[in-house]
């Protein structure tokens, strides 16, 4: 399965694809996140994960398949800021 991972990186953010290896550079939380939604949509069954700058998962999100209109994802478990789970 394809990964997405959105890094906080020196000040600044990164979107990576681990399949393939791609690495964009973006200058904010909102457009890295639309940059990996952008590429997960492109994608088939993928996680995208968002890491803030120490690391610690603060979104996570299994995605079923190519976009079809509805419907695509299913949610997984949260973190917040403090690390701890949420429902």
């Amino acid at each position: 399965m394809t990964t997405i991972r959105v890094d906080g990186r020196n000040g600044g953010w990164e979107v990576a694809v681990s399949e393939p290896d791609e690495h964009v550079p973006s200058g904010s939380l909102e457009e890295a996140r639309r940059v990996a939604y952008d590429r997960a949509a492109a994608t088939g069954p993928c996680e995208v994960v968002v890491r803030d700058a120490y690391h610690r998962v603060v979104q996570r999100e299994v995605r079923a398949g190519r976009a079809t209109g509805a419907g695509t994802s299913r949610p997984a478990a949260r973190a917040s800021w403090s690390g701890r789970a949420s429902p």
